[in-house]
């Protein structure tokens, strides 16, 4: 005894049954036209002209006037990265280019040994240095030189 068909199997012959029916029926359409008739109809090949261009709904071509073609139409390229605006670094003073060395007291007034490589200066106070550093004070702490070009302050530490 062979198994029950499981009902999904069933439905399927059933409508190939009556598929087989309708067409055996039918007897003025050869057998491989019938499978074409259920089929929607076919759109109308387009003219070469207008595959590239633009059709309405029932296959008409949108063709453009005489003089005008889109033979030679390429898309906009692109549109620019967005401009950021660039980040400013303000420029600072330099680290101090020398080494406090020592100090003493001539004639009243304070002088100041500070060594720069191989080089030992001797400065008091509003002495400039490379025309690029001036020693604006003299502290029992530290120093305090300014940078002439940017007009900044900076410290030497005089005691350890």
């Amino acid at each position: 005894m062979t198994p029950p068909l499981s009902k999904p199997l069933q439905a399927l012959l059933l409508v190939a049954m009556v598929a087989s029916i309708i067409l055996a029926l039918r007897p003025e359409l050869p057998a491989a036209d019938a499978a074409a008739d259920l089929l929607p109809p076919a759109r109308p090949a387009r003219p070469a002209s207008a595959t590239a261009g633009v059709t309405f709904g029932d296959g008409r071509a949108l063709v453009a006037p005489p003089g005008l073609s889109n033979q030679g139409y390429a898309p906009p390229p692109p549109p620019p990265p967005p401009v950021t605006a660039p980040v400013v670094v303000k420029p600072t003073a330099p680290p101090l280019p020398f080494n406090y060395l020592g100090k003493m007291v001539r004639d009243g007034e304070v002088v100041v040994f500070l060594g720069q490589g191989e080089n030992v200066e001797a400065l008091s106070r509003g002495d400039e240095v490379n025309e690029v550093w001036r020693l604006e004070s003299i502290g029992e702490q530290a120093l305090q030189f300014r940078y002439l070009p940017l007009n900044e302050t900076r410290q030497l530490a005089t005691s350890k």
